[in-house]
């Protein structure tokens, strides 16, 4: 019997294990979906852009995870930085949930449980069941506090699902976050689209004020000019019919100097009204055929007079290739032809005058003929040649008094030249004269169709201009070096794109249609080598894009390097004119026709055509005597202000603020790869650095960076610390001068 009562208590207990076992598999079974399930939770909250879907899809996670007899969510507010219930499931258990919690505040386990990076299991104090307590935070924020009351079946908590619960808690956290964050980024944008829609309008009254203004303004000056002409010209018609009468020497004297005076206002009066004229927009060009010869020659006659009677030779010279017969505006071309002689006869005393044309280029129909004429005069003071085309401007002041003159000729035959699709320039030396030369784009007519269009204007459609120079695609990080770059090949007449990085500069050559590419070796996201590489592997059949690389590393096998890669040829930095003329010349397909007068390298180039307003160059800082100069190429950054005046002023103030405000991350990054002793890190901004610091001239910064580069990239910082201490006591001494010769105040990063 006894045996028998054993047999059934054994029975009793295994049945009691398998419903056990039962129960186990099934949460494990639960467990398995809830975390198979995580990834659509995740997509879920993550979706929600309110806090309440939020909790509400937490809370039907969490149930399925432990079944909680009563959920709260609690958050900490910003006034206080006290914790606040701001969800509670049931709703009818959010008094006792308050109490429970501020009883566990009471005792610390509230701000114990706070602090643990886990599930905390606490007896509770209203409910006699089981409060788990776990911080509601992302990786970097605490947002507050979960609270939940289990059931009164402990058989689920365990360390999985422990995990499980933090997980969740974890996604719930950072969808909450970024919720907040959804939220006050709208709220920004719409405060931003409110005050650009207000700035916007702001500026459009005041851009349509503006504009009133000048056409007033305009209108003015033209109908001034138009009232003073009329008078003047009754004036010189008068003078010249008495200076046909019998008259004294002393009557025939004054009339002469009236004549001479009413001649002189009626060419400022003339200046004016073409300067109006092209302001507003109403000057229109002729179009009828005319021989560029006979425009020589016309200069050379209406001008000999003055120059036999300062006893200078004036002498005219066509070269064999220009054309014939041309179609164009010979009246415009021969009044900046004429102005830039008489200037040149106003300022030389002794010597010659010459006056030289000759054809640029010639394609599509369309010719670009080039006018130069030089002299042995004054010549034009470097401090004053930025100036120089801008309105009511001259050399000098004693200039303007001993010669005359509104300061209107240069400016006029800048916008006439242009207007007919040309340029001009001009280079000098204080001294020993000065060389003007203009472009403009004339059809090529023949004999018949200049007799049957003699003396009309003509219909046809306007001259297409030529195209100057490659077209070339610059591949480099550096916003620094992308000006720099940008500058110097548009000066030598080319047309320029920009990628930052190698990824974008592949896509783009494959994109456009360039004749060049110029690669920096060392990139973001994917470098100059790789680029190169993918660059050649995508490349069709007959199709060969030349690759120039560009870089700061000019030690021995870094070329081999480039060759090896793929790319055609490589150029170090700092950038030089010469070196990027000597690649297009070797790799460019299309010829480089460039518009402006060779200059000088790699220091103090002859200054060229300014816009107006372009910012006067201030000269050098001079330091205390007691303070070392820091090594900057003055002529360079001069050099790199002179090409930035042509295309946009606030280019070079830019690309200085940029180095200033660049160069301490990398000097930075230098300092701490050499306290870790990353040789990488080191080298990496040491070689970035290098490459900025030579494109602007910072002559002892290049020095210093090229010493870093090296001891890195043996893989030793031993002597790196004094170097880098020097590198950081020159920055400070170059930021000093640059910010004081050209950043003012309001300019400075």
């Amino acid at each position: 019997m006894s045996e028998f009562l054993e047999l059934v208590e054994h029975l009793r207990d295994t049945e009691t294990r398998v419903k056990r076992l039962e129960e186990v598999n099934r949460w494990v079974l639960d467990s398995l979906d809830l975390v198979a399930s995580l990834g659509d939770f995740h997509s879920r909250v993550n979706a929600e852009q309110d806090d309440a879907g939020i909790l509400a899809a937490t809370r039907a996670h969490l149930n399925r995870l432990f079944a909680f007899r009563a959920i709260a969510f609690f958050t900490v507010r910003e006034a206080d930085f006290d914790f606040a219930m701001i969800d509670c499931e049931p709703q009818a258990d959010a008094a006792l949930m308050q109490e429970e919690v501020d009883l566990q505040v009471g005792e610390g386990t509230f701000a114990w449980a706070l602090n643990q990076n886990r599930s905390v299991l606490v007896p509770a104090k209203n409910y006699g069941n089981t409060l788990v307590l776990h911080t509601l935070a992302t990786r970097s924020n605490v947002l507050g506090m979960f609270v939940g009351v289990l059931p009164e079946e402990a058989l689920q908590v365990t360390d999985a699902s422990l995990n499980l619960l933090s997980i969740i808690l974890l996604n719930s956290a950072n969808a909450l976050e970024n919720a907040a964050l959804y939220r006050r980024i709208n709220d920004q944008n719409r405060m931003l689209e409110q005050t650009v829609k207000e700035r916007t309008a702001d500026l459009e009254r005041a851009l349509q004020r503006a504009e009133v203004a000048n056409e007033a303004k305009r209108q003015f000056v033209a109908n001034m000019s138009h009232e003073i002409r009329t008078p003047m010209n009754g004036i010189m018609g008068l003078v010249g019919l008495l200076l046909d009468t019998p008259l004294g020497a002393e009557q025939k004297k004054y009339l002469t100097i009236i004549e001479t005076s009413s001649k002189a206002l009626l060419a400022v009066i003339n200046d004016i009204l073409d300067f109006s004229k092209i302001e507003a927009g109403k000057m229109v060009l002729e179009d009828i055929p005319f021989s560029p010869r006979d425009a020589v020659e016309q200069a050379e006659r209406l001008l000999n007079v003055k120059a036999t009677e300062k006893g200078i030779d004036l002498a005219g010279s066509v070269s064999p290739d220009v054309p014939l017969l041309v179609s164009g505006d010979q009246v415009r071309l021969m009044q900046i032809l004429t102005n830039l002689v008489g200037n040149a006869l106003k300022f030389t005393e002794k010597g010659s005058v010459t006056i030289d044309a000759e054809r640029a280029s010639d394609t599509g129909g369309a010719s670009i003929l080039r006018f130069t004429v030089t002299d042995t005069g004054i010549g034009i003071p470097p401090e004053v040649q930025p100036s120089l085309f801008q309105p009511f401007s001259q050399g000098d002041g004693s200039a303007t008094r001993k010669y005359g003159g509104t300061g209107l000729g240069l400016v006029i035959s800048r916008q006439l030249a242009e207007l007919m699709g040309g340029t001009i320039g001009f280079s000098s030396t204080p001294g020993r004269g000065s060389k003007f030369w203009f472009t403009v784009t004339v059809r090529n007519v023949d004999a018949s169709s200049a007799r049957k269009g003699a003396g009309s204007r003509s219909a046809a459609a306007p001259v297409e201009r030529a195209r100057r120079g490659a077209r070339v695609l610059v591949v480099e990080d550096n916003e620094g070096n992308q000006t720099v770059a940008r500058l110097m090949l548009e000066k030598l007449g080319c047309t320029v794109a920009i990628a930052p990085n190698g990824r974008e500069g592949v896509a783009a050559a494959q994109q456009g249609d360039y004749d060049i590419v110029f690669m920096d070796c060392h990139m973001p996201v994917m470098d100059g080598l790789e680029a190169a590489r993918e660059l050649r592997a995508t490349e069709g059949a007959g199709r060969h894009i030349p690759v120039v690389a560009m870089t700061a590393n000019a030690m021995q096998g870094e070329k081999e390097k480039c060759i090896a890669a793929g790319m055609d040829d490589y150029i170090t930095k700092p950038i030089m004119l010469r070196s990027l003329e000597e690649a297009l010349c070797r790799w460019a397909s299309a010829p480089a026709a460039a518009p402006a007068e060779p200059a000088p390298e790699p220091v103090a180039p002859v200054a060229r055509q300014a816009p107006r307003q372009a910012p006067r160059q201030a000269p050098p800082p001079q330091p205390p005597a007691s303070q070392e100069a820091p090594a900057i190429d003055w002529g360079r950054l001069r050099y790199l202000q002179d090409l930035s005046a042509r295309r946009d002023p606030t280019m070079f103030t830019d690309l200085v603020k940029g180095f200033v405000r660049d160069a301490p991350a990398r000097i930075a990054s230098m300092r701490e790869g050499l306290t870790s002793g990353d040789v990488q890190a080191v080298f990496q901004a040491a070689h970035s650095l290098k490459g900025l610091s030579g494109n602007l001239g910072m002559t002892a910064m290049l020095d210093l960076c090229e010493t870093l580069q090296t001891l890195s990239g043996g893989g030793s910082l031993t002597d790196a610390g004094p170097c880098l201490d020097r590198l950081e006591k020159e920055f400070d001494g170059v930021k000093s001068a640059l910010e004081d010769t050209y950043l003012g105040k309001e300019h400075r990063p």
